[in-house]
């Protein structure tokens, strides 16, 4: 009976201590209470490191927070401060709280992890407390439940980064010159463990130093939803096997820049320069902005990047449009972009290159690019701001020593010219370009598709000549400034472009322009051409290498005449053309009622056929030609060469006998008009002709 008083009343001391912390459960020192809720501490003493409140020696006041799990409860008096564990280890403990006055606590762990609040408490828990306590769970890199989570394990020696200074993140020194290093799970850590806010300040030292985790570690970078402003360019340096990536798979993580200057490369992947390479790179998930209208640099620079998958969002349809470059592919080789949403560049959206030949790695790194699906042009800003030079320049360019460069499942859109192909930055042709049958080249400023590749020395190990295919859809250029071409060939010195793509349409100039005679142009019987304001198939120079299948010409004029003069094959019709009758090289005062023509090629070989009907035949005079042809006979076949008949005429007189067409006029777009006689043939003149005359035939002839 006097033992059960004993410890109804030691219990109800106990419950009255035990209401200052944080935890419900009681404590006591000793044997013989039988009820609850309390946990013994001993039969005759205290253990050590069991009690989870404790006062000071000094006050018997002010309990050490309970040790207990805040990974588990979240509760943030959990945490352990480094004055709280300094205070727990040597704290001697009073009799009168019922321990023995001589006992020693040690610093206990929850988990087998000592749990801490922040950065600053990590870095200055007491060396005193090492000897039982090797693991932390940092709660937070400021403030706990900031993101900034991480685990550490002690190590013996100093931390290797910044001079044993750590980075914060993946290195934090610890007391006696010891450090404590970053176990993160799957290798994958977020930018906050560093200290990134993704908030109104400036993550510039976080993210720099995230990166540099990333890359030395082939570790997962994750950047979490919100806005990682940054003053400073980031740099990421030659590694294999790491990742950069935004929270999930949309653009809730943004990086945008807010620096001062406006001619620097914002990201940069690689150490520009120098002869190394990083592979099995990704970097994808997040979005690139900036704040800076840039004049100069790239928003996203790859220096010899290999095998890897690159496609953040760049700057975004409803971005800002600040960049100068977007995406700079520069010396790589097999990186994919599968989601290619680049948009805000004031010059490039895209530029890739290979290798210089006054490069020592020359001619490894040739350039090999891969597009997938997505959308290339200005963002809308840009386009509602007006005026010719708030557009992109260029949405692709293709600028020298390019193995390889394909796009497929792309819009390429409203840019000055949608996809440029040259050599301005390496002054060696590229190889291969194609654009793949869902790719759109669509709306531009001036031209959908330049080639101005002069380029003559080719990349050594890839023989052959430059080529360009188009499988895609090509509409509307200069639909926003009223000229422009679907495509143009500038120049292409020696090298093959193949158009088999679906449309060449609704370009307020010609559909292909070719500048070119060295340059080789194969038109597919896939293309139809409809609605060029100019003619759909064109040249600027004789003789030609354009071969052309069967196109379909829907309207408009099918071959401009020195398109025709092409010295490769042409197969297709019926063509259209507008024949006349001319008396001595003139049409003076002609008039007709009727005045169809079309055309057919077939190789080398042309069939014209007509059907004139006059309702005047004017006031010149001489012999009498059928004009207007579509082109002339080759000069080289001479007299001998081809000819026709007609095969009806009316309200003619004076002729001997009946009527013959002969290209003998070699090199002309004309055919002589002749009459069979005693003394063979002789010229029909004005004076065979009425008002009346109609006349049909056909006349056939290899072409020049």
């Amino acid at each position: 009976m006097i033992r059960r008083l004993l410890a109804t009343v030691l219990l109800a001391a106990l419950t009255t201590f035990a209401g200052r912390a944080s935890s419900p459960v009681g404590h006591v020192s000793d044997f013989g209470a039988d009820v609850h809720p309390v946990i013994r501490a001993g039969f005759h003493a205290p253990a050590k490191a069991v009690r989870y409140g404790v006062t000071t020696a000094a006050t018997q006041t002010n309990p050490v927070p309970d040790w207990c799990s805040y990974t588990q409860t979240g509760n943030v008096a959990c945490i352990q401060t480094a004055t709280n564990v300094a205070a727990a280890i040597g704290q001697r403990v009073y009799a009168t709280n019922g321990y023995s006055s001589a006992q020693t606590l040690a610093t206990p762990t929850i988990n087998g992890a000592l749990q801490v609040a922040n950065e600053d408490t990590l870095s200055t828990l007491p060396a005193a407390s090492f000897a039982t306590v090797t693991t932390v769970s940092r709660a937070g890199y400021s403030t706990p439940g900031d993101g900034g989570a991480a685990t550490y394990t002690l190590s013996s020696s100093a931390c290797t980064l910044n001079s044993g200074a750590g980075d914060g993140g993946a290195q934090v020194p610890a007391a006696g010159g010891k450090c404590w290093i970053a176990t993160f799970p799957n290798n994958e850590a977020s930018a906050k463990v560093w200290g990134a806010k993704f908030n109104s300040t400036d993550d510039s030292a976080s993210l720099q130093a995230a990166l540099n985790w990333a890359v030395s570690s082939s570790g997962s970078l994750v950047l979490p939803c919100g806005y990682g402003y940054f003053s400073t360019p980031l740099k990421a340096g030659n590694g294999t096997n790491w990742t950069l990536r935004g929270a999930d798979n949309g653009t809730c993580s943004a990086l945008v820049y807010s620096g001062s200057s406006t001619t620097v490369d914002l990201l940069t992947i690689g150490e520009v320069g120098s002869s190394g390479d990083s592979y099995g790179v990704m970097i994808t998930g997040f979005r690139i902005d900036s704040n800076t209208q840039m004049t100069a640099g790239d928003a996203l620079h790859l220096w010899h990047l290999k095998q890897s998958r690159v496609d953040p969002t760049m700057s975004g349809q409803s971005g800002n449009g600040q960049f100068w470059n977007g995406i700079h592919y520069d010396e790589v080789d097999i990186v994919r972009t599968p989601n290619a949403y680049i948009y805000g560049a004031a010059n490039d959206n895209v530029l890739a290159n290979g290798s210089k030949q006054s490069e020592s790695w020359y001619p490894n790194y040739v350039g090999e690019v891969r597009l997938g699906q997505g959308k290339i042009a200005p963002s809308d800003p840009q386009l509602s701001r007006g005026g010719s030079g708030q557009y992109s320049q260029t949405g692709i360019h293709v600028a020298g020593s390019v193995g390889g460069f394909s796009v497929d499942a792309v819009d390429i859109i409203a840019n000055h010219h949608d996809v440029l192909v040259d050599n301005s930055q390496t002054g060696v042709q590229n190889q291969t370009v194609l654009l793949g049958p869902d790719t759109f080249t669509d709306s531009s400023i001036g031209d959908n598709i330049v080639l101005n590749d002069t380029g003559s020395t080719a990349v050594p190990g890839f023989g052959g000549t430059k080529r360009f295919f188009d499988y895609g859809w090509n509409a509307c250029a200069g639909c926003a400034s009223g000229t422009g071409n679907g495509i143009t060939i500038q120049n292409f010195t020696d090298g093959a472009v193949v158009l088999a793509g679906y449309a060449i349409q609704g370009n307020q100039g010609h559909g292909i322009y070719d500048e070119d005679a060295s340059a080789y142009v194969s038109i597919s019987s896939s293309e139809v051409f409809n609605n060029n304001t100019d003619v759909n198939i064109a040249s600027s120079v004789k003789s030609p290498k354009i071969s052309s299948n069967n196109p379909t010409i829907m309207s408009g004029t099918a071959y401009e005449p020195n398109a025709l003069t092409s010295t490769l094959p042409m197969y297709g019709g019926p063509f259209a053309f507008s024949p006349a009758v001319n008396f001595g090289g003139s049409n003076a005062g002609v008039q007709t009622a009727t005045t169809v023509g079309n055309y057919t090629l077939d190789g080398r070989n042309v069939r014209c056929e007509f059907n004139l009907t006059l309702t005047s035949a004017g006031t010149a005079t001489g012999d009498a030609t059928i004009t207007g042809l579509p082109m002339g006979q080759d000069a080289s076949i001479g007299a001998t060469g081809g000819g026709g008949e007609l095969s009806y005429a009316s309200g003619f007189s004076g002729l001997t006998g009946a009527m013959a067409l002969s290209m003998d006029s070699g090199g002309s777009n004309f055919a002589n008009i002749y009459q069979w006689g005693s003394g063979g043939m002789s010229p029909v003149t004005n004076s065979n002709f009425s008002s009346t005359s109609a006349l049909r035939g056909s006349v056939t002839f290899i072409r020049q």
